[in-house]
């Protein structure tokens, strides 16, 4: 069982165009994002992502739509903060945990789990290196008239390369890029691939354009839903003597209906056969 010192936070170490759509007969489903093209209509979580034990703060607001899941938002969190999506991930928010060998994402919206501005959740990238952050709701507001959303508006620097072993790891990799000599500066060059580090270049604009092109194919995806929804129900209406047809196997599409370019990098379901760190309280860090 996981022991929680302070809500959402894991131990540090490492959504038809128009409508919500919850119900097919008995089978319940993700909410749809409600989208018209590319622009979202309805409410934005503005949330503050941290990775923790980062030192000088490395840390991104992004707007994401409040229909959004788990899964939508991780996908926006690995181009937000320049993750490769290499790795397993998790969600975890008082008792209940949810992502790769935990409870589903996929049913779990940013409204349903976090409804009010000050709510917390945590994120754990990479189960080996324990990439931890810190997510905070800073506002819910309105989306913005011809806005395309997710979008990032703020942060500050690089997250660290893949693979770099954590926080400690990483500071340790610094530490040999810094004294250029022996088999740790060799190793550290190429997990950074180069001999030099510029913590503080990331690109905002950059960012955005990888989560323009998310929106588009949240849009595609979403509409694509709509229609095989929209075709569901009417089968039931015209063969009301018959059970109720259960929700088709794309309901739940193998990786958010991305396949090319930068695509690769979004995953979707869970991934059985990891071993996941045990989680202890914030506080006994402190022990």
């Amino acid at each position: 069982m996981v022991l929680w010192g302070i809500p959402g936070i894991l131990k540090s170490r490492r959504q038809s165009r128009n409508r919500l759509v919850s119900v097919i007969g008995a089978a319940t489903v993700a909410p749809v994002i409600v989208t018209k093209g590319r622009f979202v209509v309805g409410t934005i979580h503005q949330l503050k992502v941290t990775l923790r034990d980062a030192h000088p703060l490395v840390w991104r607001r992004i707007h994401v739509p409040s229909t959004a899941n788990l899964l939508d938002l991780h996908n926006v969190i690995q181009f937000a903060m320049g993750w490769d999506n290499e790795h397993l991930h998790m969600f975890a928010k008082e008792w209940m945990e949810y992502g790769d060998n935990a409870s589903s994402e996929y049913d779990v919206t940013l409204a349903a789990l976090l409804p009010t501005i000050g709510g917390r959740l945590a994120y754990r990238y990479d189960f080996g290196d324990c990439w931890d952050h810190d997510i905070e709701v800073e506002k819910i507001h309105q989306g913005a008239p011809k806005t395309t959303y997710p979008r990032c508006t703020a942060g500050g620097r690089a997250c660290p390369p893949e693979d770099t072993g954590g926080p400690d790891g990483f500071v340790e990799h610094l530490r040999a890029l810094r004294h250029r000599k022996g088999w740790k500066y060799q190793q550290a060059r190429h997990l950074f691939g180069s001999g030099t580090w510029d913590g503080a270049a990331w690109d905002k604009d950059e960012v955005n354009d990888h989560l323009a092109e998310l929106a588009k194919h949240w849009a595609k995806r979403d509409a694509n839903r709509a229609r095989e929804l929209a075709a569901e129900q009417e089968a039931a209406t015209s063969a009301k003597t018959s059970p109720a047809p259960s929700s088709p196997a794309n309901d739940r599409p193998e990786n958010g209906g991305f396949r090319d370019g930068e695509a690769t990098k979004i995953v979707e379901g869970h991934r059985p056969g990891a071993t996941v760190p045990k989680l202890i309280p914030q506080h006994a860090r402190r022990k």
